[in-house]
C-alpha cells in the first residue's frame, strides 16, 4: 500500500472516530517516518494526554511541541493562516477576524469566530486543513457590508467531522446572527453533538425534522416558534439529553383573551406541546428548557401529567407566564422531586406557590416574580 493510501486510511478513521488514539498513533508514525515534522508534534500531543508521566516530562514535552508549533503552524493552517495568524486583534480593522483556536493531536480542533466576515467564511469553506475540525462557534455575523457568511459552509466538503456548532453569541443581550442557513447546513455533519443556535430568520421546522441521530443537545433561542408537534415525530434525535428552546419573536398570532386583549405573540398550543411531552423518541432526555411566554399554567399541567418528570434532572420554565396555579400542578406531581434544579424565575407566582414547590425539596430558583398587577415582588435564589 503507497504511503498516499495509508494516510487516506488513517484520516478517514481518525474522521470517523477522533477518539481513536491508536489511528492518530498510526498516523503520526506514518508522518514521522516520513520527516514530517507533523509527526512528531502529534507524537507529543498524544503523550500529553497521559497524566500518570512526571510533570518534568510532560513540561518538556509541553514545550517541544510549542517550538514546533511556532516554527510550521503557518504552513499546517494553509489558506487560513493570514486570517489566524498574520492580523492581531483590532478594533480599527472592521475586517479583522477576531479568532481563536485550539490544536489537538496535531489538527486543528477548534474554532471560536467573534466577528464573522463572508470573506473569511469562503476560505474557511474550502480549506482541507479543517477537515478534523470539531468545534466550530461563530458568534457575531451582523456585521456591515456582511453577506451571508454561513452560506458558503453549506458547501463545503470539510466540515463533516464537526461535533459542536453554535452560532450567535450567548452572552449578549440581544441576537447577533441570522440562521436561514442553519438546516442546510448541518444536514452535512452526520457527528454532530451539539447544536447550540441563538440567531433570528431560523427556519424552526426545518431544522426541527434534520436527521441528526448523534445529536445529545439542542438549543434554539430567538426562534419565532417551538415546532413541537414535528420535533416529536423526529425518530432521528433519540439521543437527544438536552433540549432548550427560547421563543422571542412569535409569528403565529393568539386569539384575543374573553377581555379583548390579545395574547403573546407567540401560542403554544396544549396538543402540540402533549405530542412533545408524550413522544417515544425522547427517552434520554433529562435537561429540558422552554421559555415561551404563552407556556403557562396549561403547560405546567401537561408536564406534570406526562410522566416526564420521572426522568428529568433539570427543569427550566423560566419567563412561561406560571402563576400559583401553574405551580400547583408541578408541586402536587410525586415525580417533581426526581428533579435536581427547577427554574420558574421571572414567572408571576406568589410566595405559597413557591412555598409548595419547595416542599419537594429539591433546589429552587424563583427570582424576579411579578405580582398581579405586574408589580415587582423581589429576588429569590434558594
Amino acid at each position: 500500500m503507497s504511503v498516499t493510501s495509508q494516510r487516506e486510511m488513517l484520516e478517514a478513521a481518525i474522521a470517523a472516530d477522533f477518539d481513536d488514539l491508536a489511528a492518530h498513533a498510526a498516523y503520526a508514525d506514518l508522518l514521522a517516518e516520513q520527516g514530517d515534522p507533523r509527526g512528531e508534534y502529534i507524537q507529543l500531543q498524544l503523550a500529553q494526554e497521559n497524566s500518570n508521566q512526571s510533570p518534568r516530562l510532560l513540561a518538556e514535552w509541553r514545550q517541544r511541541a510549542h517550538r514546533l508549533l511556532l516554527a510550521h503552524q503557518h504552513d499546517w493552517l494553509g489558506k487560513l493562516a493570514p486570517f489566524m495568524l498574520d492580523r492581531k486583534r483590532s478594533t480599527v480593522e472592521p475586517d479583522t477576524a477576531n479568532i481563536e483556536y485550539t490544536w489537538k493531536r496535531g489538527w486543528l480542533a477548534e474554532l471560536h469566530v467573534q466577528d464573522v466576515r463572508d470573506a473569511f467564511t469562503r476560505v474557511l469553506a474550502d480549506t482541507p486543513e479543517i477537515r478534523m475540525l470539531q468545534v466550530l462557534a461563530l458568534r457575531n455575523t451582523r456585521l456591515p457590508n456582511n453577506h451571508g457568511p454561513l452560506e458558503p459552509l453549506v458547501d463545503s466538503l470539510y466540515l463533516e467531522s464537526l461535533r459542536t456548532f453554535a452560532l450567535g453569541d450567548p452572552e449578549s443581550a440581544e441576537a447577533t446572527a441570522d440562521g436561514e442557513h442553519v438546516p442546510a447546513l448541518i444536514a452535512h455533519l452526520p457527528h454532530l453533538q451539539v447544536l447550540d443556535v441563538r440567531a433570528t430568520s431560523v427556519p424552526v421546522r426545518q431544522l426541527v425534522q434534520t436527521r441528526l441521530p448523534r445529536l445529545r443537545e439542542l438549543v434554539l433561542d430567538y426562534a419565532d416558534e417551538a415546532a413541537l408537534e414535528l420535533l416529536a415525530g423526529n425518530r432521528f434525535l433519540t439521543n437527544l439529553e438536552r433540549l432548550s428552546i427560547a421563543v422571542r419573536f412569535g409569528t403565529r398570532l393568539r386569539p384575543l383573551d374573553d377581555f379583548g386583549y390579545p395574547g403573546p405573540d407567540y401560542w403554544l398550543p396544549p396538543d402540540e406541546l402533549r405530542a412533545f411531552l408524550h413522544s417515544a423518541f425522547f427517552g434520554r432526555l433529562r435537561d429540558l428548557t422552554f421559555r415561551i411566554s404563552s407556556f403557562g399554567d396549561q403547560g405546567c399541567r401537561e408536564i406534570a401529567r406526562s410522566g416526564v418528570l420521572r426522568r428529568l434532572k433539570r427543569l427550566d420554565l423560566r419567563h412561561c407566564g406560571i402563576t400559583d396555579e401553574g405551580a400547583g400542578f408541578l408541586a402536587r406531581s410525586p415525580d417533581l422531586a426526581n428533579l435536581e434544579w427547577l427554574d420558574v424565575g421571572a414567572n408571576r407566582i406568589s410566595d405559597v406557590g413557591v412555598s409548595g414547590l419547595q416542599e419537594a425539596e429539591i433546589r429552587v430558583q424563583y427570582d424576579s416574580q411579578w405580582g398581579d398587577n405586574w408589580d415587582y415582588v423581589g429576588d429569590h435564589v434558594e
